[in-house]
Parts: structure tokens; C-alpha cells; sequence
């Protein structure tokens, strides 16, 4: 068979039956330009298959089209463009091209489609112009031609001719969108067996200029005699099964051997498009020899190995060989490119993600240096309040009296305290005989007692108090701001003369509390540095002392216990005092017995505490006093946990939780997973707490750990999420 002298391409050694002779085509138009007095042909748009295409206008409606036209004499020509008719008529889908009207002029052996106007390329001109998509469009493109050849499949129609150049790439107003061209060589599946067999050889493809993408037909069957009229479709697809019809590059090896066309064999030539989609070459043409084709890893160093198996399984020799389906086959490429786009994501992301994950962890280990700051101390105390809050409260200890200076002792005498120091000596002597084991004065004694014993022509009840029980007596001291000491002036010469200086120095204990921003006594100190740097007990840490309480030496300081219910203290009004040592002496025996102000007035009425057993929660500066007591002599049984243990495991934490942030697709595994460890630490630090009274740090941990996540997020959004699959 001898090249076509006309195009050199479709192999006809009759010019008459070249299907390229755009020439004689147009000069068969009828008219100048109108085409079955309905169209207006306005261009020539190109080469459709076996016809021409034209833009064209719709001379009623005033709307654009396309028109194919087909003028050829050759038999079955005419005949093949109607089934091409048929077949786009029956496949109404967002891929393929919409059908719009059809017509037949036998006279002059020229039908023509009339199809929906496309604005765009074809995938083929756009591969030439930028050569091929990336691989993700290239799987986007993939799918939906997938779902238009299964969907023309399902409609029980071969496509026969599937190539880029029968891709349309359409412009919208959103993007890109696909249409399957060129049903000319369609076929309909339920008349594809052949009537008698194939050739037993398959013949071989003509060495001719044509390129392995331009579409051929080749005759090897008996000659047909000739019908008159109009043939039956049916009939004519009956006489197809033994032309050698398609595009050789996309034709699968089994068409070369003149058997049916199937759906195996658009399977092929869609993974033929894959292929050149992914490599940007077609694979080796089938000329009846072994099925050697090089994998497209090794085709193209672009193309993952993961698309190795799944594009070549389109391409296998055998028809059962392939895949069942194109959604069958997209799928299985669209899952190794996912895979391929995962392995080579992590290749190149996870050194940096985990050493970003990393950094972030050691910075929130550092991060316990600050945790002490004044933002995250502030969040700390409102931690520990909370839980002095949810606790049980507990009873205090039972040694301990208080004596309050109250109102009502007030009313009852309303001498100023500068003129009772016979009064109060003489009533705490009594106590003292009454069996009291110590007696605290919380009151700053003015320097009018002193001089008032001066005066006396005998010792008075208060220096009396002083020289007997010096060493079972703590009276209160207090450093004001500019380093004045308050309260060792009531002591009268005579009496720091009798005691010495030592035993005068010991009376004294220093009631300045260390109060947090929000004024709140959290922790108690046993010694307070003078300006010589001696050590100077606290007037609560001396009472304990004097009470026989051995102070512990690890440690100059703790924890305010205010689990202890203030209520549950034994407290007596000064006013009654007397009255009580006089009937029931046995109350004070063996107490620890404190005497403070709580007069409206005194300036040590109202101290706030984190206590919720109060309507203001705040307690006279007695009342705190009596709480410092009680937990020095419990041996501060609520105790801190070091920061640095929960640093460590924090910052590990930090890391593991960033790590997920930066490494896995998914925002809410981390999110829930940050949230639960926040959740169990400020539980477990709860419990710990109610069962051990320890207390671990919260505040720092937590906000050192949504730092730290917040951190990865923020470096997620710049590097981008993984991808899907990861």
C-alpha cells in the first residue's frame, strides 16, 4: 500500500479518499459561506479526526457553534460520521462535547455535527506549547477524562480515538475545564463481536511519514459488495471489524491483530495519555513484537517509581492484563502519585520539621526560667488559690488559742492601748499560770509601756510578765520600708537590764508578712536577715519555737497551708478573758496562745487570703498569723515541686506535639492531643494536691506548651501542611 500523495499521512493511494483534503472539502460547501441555509461558517477552526472544523453561527438563533464537517466519497465515510452523531447524541456528561444538531447531504457525500463552541486547546497544543502539566494537574486532567471514556462505557460506547489531541482544554470563568473531542470512530459495544475471525497475522504498520499520533484506518478485509441506499449503522460497524482503525501511537497491541475493539483497548489508549501526560513521551509503539516498554521512572527522572506499576498495568499486552475500569486505573495512579508526593515530601521536609520540632522543645525546657515572670507567676498563684479552693478544709491545730482585741473588747473598755499595759500584763500573767505553754503578742506595743514601768514604785504586771516568762513570751516586732524596727522599745530598761541582752532580743519576733502583688501571704518565712546579716526569727517561727516545736533546717520557708478552716480555730474575745481564767483556768492549759488586734481601726482587720470559707476571703492579720502558725507547726505540710523535672517533660511534650503539628496533615490529632495533656496534668496536679498536698506548677507548663504548639502552627502556615496521606 503506497503513501497518500495528497497529505502523506492517511495512507490512501486515492487522492479521492483522503479525509484530510480540507481543500476540496470547502469547495463542496454550499455557497460562499452558508451551510444548509441554517449556519454561517465564519473560520476555519482545524482538523477534526475524519473532517474539518468550522466556527459557525446559528443564523435563527444568533448563537456560536462548531461544525464538523466531513465531505469525503469514500464508502462509510458518511456512514461513521453519522454513528459518530449517534454516539455523542446518547453521552450527555460534563467531559464530553456537547451534541447540538446533525445533518446529511447525500447529494454531495458532506454530513456535518454541530457541537457546543469551546473556547481553549487541545491538551496536545497545550503539552507543545509548555510541555506537560505538572503531575498533580496531570492526575486532575486524568480523572476526568477517566470518568467521561467509563461513563461512555457504561452508555455502552467506545471511544476508539482517545489522545490529547481529543482533550479540549476549556476556559471558564473558574478554572479549567475538560471535554472529550472526535467520537468518529465510536463504536457501539454491543455489536463488537466480528462476524467471522480476525486475520490469524497481524499485519504490519506501513513505514510512512506519518507520526505515531495521526489517526489511520487500513483495510484488511474482504471487499464488500456494494449496497444501494442508506446502510444500517449496525451493519457498518459489522464490516469495521476488520479495518485497522485509531491513532497508532494509542492503539492497543491487540487491534494490530485485527481483533475487536473492546473496552480494554480505550483502557489502553488512555494509559497511553497517562504515560505522556507524566513522562512527556509516548511508550514504544506496539508493531506486533514483544511488549517491551520502558517504565516511566526510567522514561522521565520527573515520574515517581510509585507510577511505575499502575501505568504499566494500563499498558499491558493482554486485554485482561489491564485494569477493568479507567476510575479503576485514575484511582490507583492518583493513589501512587499521593504516595509518591508523601515519600518525597518527607524526604525533604522531615530533617528540618524535626529539628524545628526539636528546637521548640529545648526552648520550652529553658522556658522554666521564666516561669517565675510576673504575667505566668500572676496565672500560677490563681492555680494554687484554685486548689487551696476545691480542697477540703481541715481543722487546725488544736493547741492553738487565739485572744482577739476585738469590737466588742473595744466597746466593753475604751482605753487606748498605750494605757493597758498594766491590763494586758496582768490578765497574760494569769494565763501563763493557767498552764499556757506560749503566749504571742501580735500587737505593736508603743514605748508608753516602758515608760509607764519606769514610773512604778514596784515592777508592774507587764514587766513582771516579761521577767517571769521571757523565754515562753514572743512579742511582735516590725521593719518598716526605710529599715525602722518597731515594737522592741516597750521593754523597760530595768527589765532589758535583768534579761540581758540576748534574752531581750529573743522576745521579739517580726510579724512582716511577704505578700504577693495581689497582697496575699503565700509562703512564710522562718528568719528574716537583719542589716548585719544575723538571722532574726519571724514572730511566727518564734512562737512555734518557744511552743517546743523543733523548726526544720532544710529550708528557711514554705507554703502557707490555707487548707486549715479559719472558722475551726478556738477564739475568745479579750473581754471575756478574764472572766474564763477565773472559772475555767483549764481552757489555757497547754495552749499556744495568741493575742491580736481586730478592732475596726487597727489596720490589721482585713488581709486577703485565697480562702473560700469567707464572704470577702480576707482574715484578720491575727487570724494569718494563726494560719503561719499552724503550718510551721505542721512542718509546712503543703510543699512545692521543683520546676525543672516538669520543664523536662514539658519541653518533651513541646516536641512530640510539635512534631505532629509540623509532620501530619491533620490540624485536629495535635489540637485534641495538646488539649488532653493540659487536661491531664492540671487533673493529675489536682489530685496530687487533694491526696499529698504537693504542688506542681501549672500555669508555666501550660503556657510553655500552647507556645510551643502555637509556634509549630505558625511555622506550619509558612511551610505549608503536609500532604494528603501524611
Amino acid at each position: 500500500m503506497k503513501e497518500c500523495p495528497l497529505c502523506r499521512a492517511c495512507a490512501n493511494d486515492d487522492v479521492e479518499l483522503c479525509p484530510n483534503d480540507s481543500t476540496r472539502l470547502e469547495s463542496t460547501i454550499p455557497g460562499p459561506t452558508l451551510l444548509d441555509g441554517k449556519y454561517d461558517l465564519e473560520r476555519r477552526l482545524g482538523q477534526g479526526g475524519m473532517g474539518v472544523v468550522y466556527r459557525a453561527r446559528h443564523l435563527d438563533l444568533h448563537r456560536p457553534v462548531a461544525i464538523k464537517i466531513i465531505a469525503s466519497t469514500r464508502e462509510g465515510f458518511s456512514d461513521r460520521f453519522r454513528i459518530e452523531a449517534a454516539a455523542l447524541g446518547r453521552l450527555e456528561h460534563p467531559h464530553i462535547v456537547d451534541v447540538m444538531d446533525f445533518g446529511v447531504d447525500d447529494a454531495r457525500g458532506m454530513a456535518y455535527l454541530v457541537m457546543e463552541l469551546l473556547e481553549g486547546v487541545t491538551l496536545a497544543a497545550r503539552c507543545d506549547a509548555s510541555g506537560p502539566p505538572e503531575r498533580r494537574e496531570a492526575v486532575d486532567i486524568l480523572q476526568k477524562v477517566a470518568a467521561a471514556v467509563d461513563f461512555a462505557h457504561d452508555h455502552g460506547i467506545l471511544h476508539r480515538d482517545l489522545k490529547p489531541a481529543n482533550v479540549f482544554l476549556v476556559r471558564t470563568n473558574t478554572g479549567t475545564a475538560i471535554k472529550i473531542l472526535d467520537f468518529g470512530l465510536a463504536q457501539f459495544l454491543s455489536t463488537s463481536q466480528p462476524d467471522a475471525p480476525a486475520p490469524s497475522t497481524a499485519p504490519q504498520i506501513p513505514r510512512t511519514t506519518a507520526s505515531d499520533e495521526t489517526t489511520i484506518l487500513i483495510d484488511a478485509r474482504e471487499p464488500a459488495p456494494a449496497k444501494d441506499g442508506r446502510r444500517d449503522l449496525l451493519d457498518l460497524q459489522r464490516r469495521d471489524q476488520g479495518l485497522l482503525m485509531g491513532t497508532v501511537g494509542y492503539m492497543a497491541p491487540e487491534l494490530f491483530r485485527f481483533e475487536p475493539a473492546t473496552r480494554a483497548s480505550d483502557i489502553y489508549a488512555f494509559g497511553v495519555l497517562a504515560y505522556q501526560l507524566m513522562t512527556g513521551s509516548l511508550p514504544p509503539v506496539m508493531r506486533g513484537g514483544p511488549h517491551n516498554i520502558t517504565r516511566p521512572s526510567d522514561a522521565s527522572p520527573n515520574v515517581p517509581r510509585e507510577l511505575d506499576q499502575p501505568l504499566m498495568q494500563l499498558l499491558g499486552y493482554a486485554p485482561g492484563d489491564r485494569p477493568r475500569s479507567a476510575r479503576a486505573a485514575i484511582d490507583a495512579i492518583a493513589a501512587a502519585e499521593r504516595a509518591a508526593t508523601v515519600r518525597e515530601w518527607r524526604e525533604r521536609e522531615r530533617p528540618r520539621r524535626t529539628a524545628a520540632a526539636a528546637a521548640l522543645g529545648l526552648i520550652t525546657t529553658l522556658s522554666a526560667a521564666l516561669w517565675t515572670s510576673a504575667p505566668v507567676a500572676r496565672l500560677e498563684r490563681a492555680a494554687v488559690d484554685a486548689r487551696f479552693g476545691l480542697a477540703r478544709p481541715s481543722p487546725p491545730n488544736p493547741s492553738i488559742l487565739l485572744l482577739a482585741m476585738d469590737d466588742a473588747s473595744v466597746d466593753a473598755d475604751a482605753k487606748p492601748l498605750g494605757l493597758r499595759a498594766d491590763e494586758i500584763g496582768a490578765t497574760l500573767n494569769r494565763v501563763f499560770d493557767a498552764g499556757a505553754r506560749v503566749v504571742g503578742v501580735d500587737l505593736l506595743l508603743p514605748r508608753a509601756w516602758a515608760d509607764f514601768a519606769r514610773r512604778s514604785p514596784e515592777p508592774p504586771p507587764f514587766a513582771q510578765l516579761l521577767i517571769r516568762h521571757a523565754d515562753r513570751l514572743t512579742l511582735a516586732a516590725f521593719t518598716t520600708d526605710t529599715g525602722t524596727v518597731l515594737g522592741p522599745e516597750c521593754v523597760p530598761g530595768l527589765v532589758s537590764q535583768v534579761l540581758g541582752a540576748e534574752r531581750t532580743q529573743r522576745l521579739f519576733g517580726f510579724v512582716n508578712l511577704d505578700t504577693d502583688a495581689d497582697g496575699i501571704a503565700r509562703h512564710a518565712r522562718l528568719h528574716y536577715s537583719d542589716t548585719n546579716g544575723q538571722l532574726r526569727p519571724t514572730w511566727a517561727a518564734r512562737v512555734a519555737l518557744t511552743s517546743g516545736t523543733e523548726l526544720q533546717t532544710d529550708r528557711d520557708s514554705g507554703t502557707v497551708d490555707y487548707t486549715v478552716d479559719p472558722a475551726r480555730f478556738r477564739r475568745m474575745s479579750w473581754r471575756d478573758v478574764e472572766r474564763v481564767v477565773t472559772t475555767s483556768p483549764e481552757i489555757f492549759r497547754d495552749r499556744i496562745v495568741l493575742l491580736g488586734g481586730e478592732f475596726a481601726g487597727s489596720g490589721d482587720e482585713h488581709h486577703p487570703t485565697p480562702l473560700r470559707q469567707t464572704p470577702d476571703a480576707s482574715v484578720s492579720g491575727l487570724m494569718v498569723q494563726a494560719i503561719i502558725v499552724n503550718t510551721i507547726l505542721d512542718g509546712f505540710p503543703v510543699r512545692e515541686s521543683a520546676r525543672w523535672p516538669f520543664a523536662v517533660v514539658t519541653g518533651i511534650g513541646a516536641g512530640i506535639l510539635a512534631w505532629l503539628v509540623l509532620m501530619r496533615r491533620s490540624r485536629s490529632r495535635p489540637v485534641t492531643l495538646t488539649t488532653a495533656s493540659i487536661t491531664a496534668h492540671v487533673a493529675a496536679a489536682l489530685s496530687v494536691f487533694l491526696i499529698a498536698r504537693v504542688l506542681w506548677p501549672v500555669a508555666g507548663p501550660v503556657i510553655s506548651l500552647l507556645i510551643a504548639v502555637g509556634a509549630a502552627f505558625v511555622w506550619r502556615a509558612k511551610w505549608g501542611a503536609p500532604p494528603a496521606g501524611e
